[in-house]
């Protein structure tokens, strides 16, 4: 199994913090991770839901996460 994480870095938010922001991205991934653990086996989603997608600290879909078999 893997976790893939990704998510653009060029927003506004990152340039005022940058490692601040970025902690709280990788902060945020490890819940979505723990929350789709919990999927029912064999669950395939189609479209992504809450807990694939990654925000920034002002609410923008800047990613994605997801475990990959």
């Amino acid at each position: 199994m893997k976790v893939l994480i990704e998510f653009e870095v060029d927003g506004a938010t990152f340039e005022d913090n940058f490692t601040g922001e970025v902690l709280s991205v990788l902060q945020q991934a490890a819940v979505k991770i723990c929350n789709q653990s919990t999927r029912e086996d064999g669950c395939v989603c189609t479209t992504p839901e809450a807990d694939d997608i990654l925000l920034d600290n002002n609410g923008k879909r800047i990613g994605t996460v997801g475990l990959e078999q």
